[in-house]
């Protein structure tokens, strides 16, 4: 059985109205600008979803993404949402390792970034897309004092595929 129960005060909320209502709208005719400040949503569908207009938007989306994911004083999760999108662009674009343009240029700046979630995520995008030149930097992230970012460095030298990331694995390890 599936129970659901609510308040009738909570569903008259101003902020879960402005939800409601985005929502049945829909975000795909929205300008970039508004996209961008949707990543900073309280409510993590309308995040995702503009995370995912903004990704099929492609080229254009790359910049503007870009300035939100070196920001450090821009919110946490609109930081996380343009790193995964710049993740989701690289990984369905027509991108090669090298290129100026890539979308992954901007995700490698953020890994010496102070908040360890940024650095964590932006070790993680790196890693999903087994991106070669991040090689040094996750090298580096490997001994970073916060165990994400270790993670999700390590799960991303895996992914590369280098042997020479042997000696960086096995001194964690140790």
């Amino acid at each position: 059985r599936l129970i659901v129960l609510s308040s009738d005060a909570k569903e008259q909320h101003p902020e879960l109205q402005k939800t409601a209502q985005l929502i049945a709208q829909g975000i795909k005719h929205r300008e970039t600008s508004e996209l961008l400040s949707l990543l900073s949503h309280p409510d993590m569908r309308i995040r995702q979803r503009a995370q995912f207009v903004l990704a099929d938007r492609g080229e254009a989306s790359i910049q503007p993404l870009a300035v939100i994911a070196r920001d450090a004083n821009a919110e946490q999760m609109a930081r996380i949402h343009s790193l995964w999108c710049l993740g989701m662009i690289a990984r369905y674009g027509d991108y090669q390792v090298g290129d100026a343009s890539h979308p992954l240029g901007a995700v490698i700046e953020v890994t010496e970034d102070p908040d360890p979630e940024i650095r964590s995520q932006a070790a993680r995008v790196l890693g999903d897309e087994a991106y070669k030149p991040a090689y040094e930097q996750l090298s580096s992230l490997v001994f970073d004092e916060e165990p994400r970012v270790v993670y999700h460095a390590t799960m991303g030298l895996g992914r590369i595929g280098d042997p020479a990331a042997t000696p960086y694995l096995v001194a964690m390890i140790a």
